[in-house]
């Protein structure tokens, strides 16, 4: 995986959504309109993907060093 934020959605929610991901962001872990901004997000949010249910997740990835396995 790579750095970033991702939307989690059912398979049977997807055709919903397929048309307006275009046009939606990820703000604050909610799906909103591209021109929402923080302060809209509250209200934007409930109005936006209706019906569709999603997980947002935020990933970070970062490079670490491989040591020995432990013996155990």
């Amino acid at each position: 995986m790579r750095s970033g934020s991702y939307i989690v959605i059912p398979k049977e929610h997807s055709a919903a959504m397929k048309d307006q991901l275009g046009k939606l962001k990820i703000l604050d872990g909610f799906l909103v309109p591209k021109e929402a901004t923080s302060m809209d997000v509250f209200d934007a949010a409930p109005q936006t993907a209706q019906m569709v249910s999603y997980i947002s997740l935020r990933v970070s990835v970062a490079n670490t060093k491989a040591g020995k396995p432990s013996q155990g």
